[in-house]
C-alpha cells in the first residue's frame, strides 16, 4: 500500500485481501438523482453539498452502489464492510444504514437511495452516467 488514501479507496486488510469491492478510482462516479459517489475522489456530494461520512459509512454506500440493483444479503455486507469485525451482529449495520438514510435525507418508508430487502439485506437502484445526465 502505498498511502492511506489508497488504502482508504480500496478497503484493504493488513493481509492485503479488499474488504470491499469498490470500482478503481478511474471508474465513473456512481449517480442517482442529487447524489453522486466518487469513487476516486472519496467523495459524496448531494445536491452539490458535500456529505459527511465516517470511513464506514462510506465503505457501506461504496458497497451497495457499486452492485446497483442487486440485492446484498446481510452477510455479503458483514464480510465485505466489516470483514472480521462483522461477527454476525445485524444492529450495527441496520444503525448505519439509518445514519446513511439520514445523512443522504432519504425515507425507509419510501426510499430513494437504500432500500430494504426485509429478513435479506439491501440494495440501491443502479445508477447512470454522467454523461447521460
Amino acid at each position: 500500500m502505498e498511502n492511506d488514501q489508497d488504502a482508504m479507496r480500496f478497503c484493504w486488510l493488513p493481509s492485503s485481501q479488499p474488504l470491499c469491492h469498490v470500482p478503481p478510482h478511474t471508474a465513473q462516479p456512481y449517480v442517482l438523482d442529487n447524489l453522486a459517489i466518487d469513487y476516486g475522489e472519496h467523495r459524496v456530494p448531494l445536491a452539490g453539498h458535500p456529505v459527511a461520512l465516517v470511513a464506514m459509512e462510506y465503505r457501506l454506500l461504496a458497497e451497495l452502489s457499486a452492485h446497483g440493483e442487486r440485492v446484498l444479503t446481510y452477510a455479503h455486507l458483514l464480510n465485505r464492510v466489516w470483514g472480521k469485525w462483522g461477527k454476525g451482529a445485524l444492529r450495527p449495520m441496520h444503525t448505519m444504514v439509518g445514519k446513511l438514510r439520514r445523512k443522504l435525507g432519504d425515507d425507509a418508508q419510501n426510499p430513494t437511495y437504500i432500500f430494504t430487502e426485509p429478513r435479506v439485506g439491501y440494495r440501491m437502484p443502479a445508477g447512470t452516467e454522467l454523461s447521460h445526465r
